[in-house]
């Protein structure tokens, strides 16, 4: 075995080496055997080192003792060590950032989010965070779909069962590949409905917007009316009115007619009492002199 994994490839760290490929050529050598009573993690960790040299292997023997325990703290550190950091953090960003596409089935979905998380073993992140990260970035089609199979709200249960179910989706692909032409018009038909409830609730904003506006004009208006009736207040008398308007105000044109008035009650009030041969009265006559 050891001789197998010397002559396929020893890895080095140089900056064009793939670790990620050297690690799936290690694993497709040391998978093949099976030892009995011995588990898989006894045989990696026993033969990985053979698979090394130069300064990777270096790096294996600087680490602190005790300090890896299975196949899988070996892996992830490898790949944190020689594995580019700008193309850790590409995966990691793709991973987090997940979204189905809109030709994409939930089988496909998870398909390509498998190989994200195969492509980047070191990202770092916990089951639940990983769960929720895929479940977020499905449609609601699909949502609808594995909240019906698992009998309630997927979120609510743990990333090993939502993976075990995902997995049992795909070892039947005409079941669950679906139809994308339906699964289309279905997120089609959401998306619709999302955007007239939007339109519909933002056309009943505006109403209520200008409703308030209308009230608001209508108080202001009333208001200052009062205010011009309050603020408006005779020199004169006292009463509310201009005094130019005021009776008492000589130069009002209501002052002139008060006094008509009064001439004329005045001719009235004596109209009986005239006596006609006053006219003839010498202390009442208007000659020439």
């Amino acid at each position: 075995m050891v001789k197998l994994i010397q002559s396929t490839g020893k890895y080095v760290g140089l900056s064009h080496e793939d670790p990620q490929r050297h690690i799936q050529n290690f694993l497709e050598i040391t998978d093949t055997y099976n030892y009995p009573n011995v588990s898989k993690d006894y045989v990696r960790l026993t033969l990985f080192p053979f698979s090394l040299l130069e300064e990777a292997k270096e790096w294996l023997q600087k680490e602190p003792a005790n300090s890896i325990h299975t196949w899988d703290d070996l892996a992830r550190k490898f790949l944190i060590k020689f594995f580019p950091t700008k193309k850790t953090k590409s995966l990691r960003s793709q991973i987090l950032g997940f979204e189905q596409r809109d030709d994409e089935t939930l089988r496909q979905a998870w398909e390509r989010y498998k190989k994200l998380l195969r492509d980047c073993p070191h990202h770092c992140q916990t089951d639940d965070v990983l769960g929720h990260t895929f479940v977020d970035g499905l449609d609601n089609a699909s949502k609808m779909t594995l909240d019906s199979s698992c009998g309630g709200s997927c979120m609510a249960r743990p990333y090993s069962e939502i993976q075990l179910l995902l997995n049992n989706f795909t070892t039947n692909d005409h079941n669950w590949q679906g139809d994308g032409d339906s699964r289309r018009a279905i997120k089609q038909k959401a998306v619709g409905l999302i955007e007239l409830d939007d339109v519909s609730a933002m056309i009943a904003d505006i109403a209520k917007l200008v409703n308030q506006m209308n009230k608001m004009t209508m108080q202001q208006t009333q208001q200052m009316q009062h205010v011009q009736q309050m603020s408006i207040c005779c020199k004169l008398c006292g009463d509310s009115h201009m005094s130019d308007m005021c009776p008492t105000n000589p130069e009002s044109i209501y002052y002139v007619g008060q006094q008509s008035r009064g001439s004329m009650n005045l001719n009235a009030q004596y109209e009986n009492t005239y006596n006609p041969n006053w006219k003839n009265h010498p202390n009442f006559s208007w000659g020439a002199n």
